[in-house]
């Protein structure tokens, strides 16, 4: 009697946040029956601990082996999935596109993060001057910006306009364009990535967000850069709190030469008396602010993992969506039969989009727009 080989339908493997995302021709795409973003404070938060406490013990003298561990995405290969029209042309599609079945609120946080700690970055590094040992902070600014821009986007082809395009849509609100405009990019998450890629500034790529959903994106991008400021000591007129790098080990701990090969690739004497330096001074508070912020991002790309468990089969995914889900945020009545629906259309020949039940759905959707809690 044959027996299956789950090792060729459940393929797992343990990634870094960096390999899990660097992968230039592969979209992401989110199914029509799962839930809209709903990460609120309190998952913002939880994620926050988790790094603050991973960068704590790798700062530490015996900290080389210092881990975290983010969850699992569970993916399926687009060819498994049906009535999947991300497209707005035929040379727009990714040269591979999985379905995430389960771990999008935690991928669509960690781009809207990685795109917060570019903006920090860009506006430390205007304070720097171009000499040594500056330049070299300044270098190094560069090379984690290009890291961190695979977090939230795909490069398509040197015609397309532009070259870059968000990584992860939503199914039904979003399409892939090459060179089309941003208009094609209708939920909140995919909106605010499309225009950030397109205007390289994060007030316009707010400016596009304009419905109630996307009321979570605004406030989320807020408390994100908020906690960056702390994280490397730039204080608000009104805070009090304690700050995030007091936390910290001292500025000689955390600038010596073990930390410096992990996060620079080698040690400097010059960087390190710099950052011994009195950190309330320009350009010495800066130059701790970039050092603090690519520290925490080497730790977030190279020492942050991820479970990608990717299926072979579109069913299974249903099955494993509802199966974790019913451990983790409780989905809704409407959420755990929303799937069901979709497979009984798609069994009868009939598009999902072109479904009257598409329009119910749609419908009950609207009804509750402006319910902001997880749990109704």
């Amino acid at each position: 009697m044959p027996t299956l080989d789950l090792s060729q339908n459940y393929r797992s493997t343990a990634e870094s946040i960096h390999n899990f995302f660097d992968r230039n021709e592969e979209g992401l795409v989110i199914p029509a029956y799962q839930r809209e973003y709903t990460w609120e404070e309190d998952n913002i938060n939880q994620l926050f601990d988790d790094l603050l406490q991973g960068v704590l013990e790798f700062v530490e003298s015996d900290g080389d082996n210092a881990l975290s561990f983010l969850g699992t995405a569970i993916l399926v290969r687009s060819e498994q999935v049906q009535d999947l029209s991300v497209v707005d042309e035929e040379r727009a599609r990714p040269t591979k596109i999985l379905v995430v079945v389960d771990g999008q609120q935690r991928i669509s946080t960690i781009g809207l993060l990685a795109i917060q700690i570019i903006e920090k970055l860009k506006a430390l590094s205007v304070s720097l001057p171009n000499e040594p040992p500056y330049s070299i902070l300044k270098s190094q600014c560069c090379n984690t910006i290009n890291m961190l821009t695979k977090l939230y986007s795909i490069r398509l082809g040197k015609d397309s306009n532009p070259q870059n395009k968000p990584k992860i849509i939503r199914q039904g609100q979003d399409k892939w364009t090459y060179s089309g405009d941003d208009d094609f990019y209708a939920s909140p998450v995919s909106r605010y990535v499309a225009h950030y890629i397109r205007d390289d500034d994060s007030a316009l790529a707010r400016a596009s967000i304009c419905n109630v959903a996307g009321t979570r994106i605004l406030k989320n991008t807020d408390l994100i850069a908020n906690w960056l400021s702390r994280f490397c000591g730039i204080k608000g007129p009104n805070d009090e709190s304690v700050e995030l790098d007091q936390q910290l080990a001292s500025n000689d701990t955390i600038a010596m030469d073990r930390i410096q090969n992990h996060i620079l690739g080698f040690a400097n004497n010059d960087i390190q008396a710099v950052l011994a330096g009195e950190s309330g001074s320009m350009p010495i508070g800066a130059a701790m602010g970039i050092y603090r912020i690519i520290l925490l991002s080497h730790y977030l790309l190279r020492r942050c993992g991820i479970n990608r468990l990717q299926l072979s089969r579109e069913e299974w995914g249903f099955d494993l969506f509802q199966a974790l889900n019913a451990t983790g945020t409780p989905l809704t009545a409407l959420e755990t039969f929303l799937p069901q629906v979709m497979q009984a259309e798609s069994a009868s020949g009939v598009e999902w989009a072109e479904a009257p039940s598409y329009r119910s759905f749609n419908t009950i959707d609207d009804l509750f727009e402006g319910v902001t809690s997880n749990v109704a």
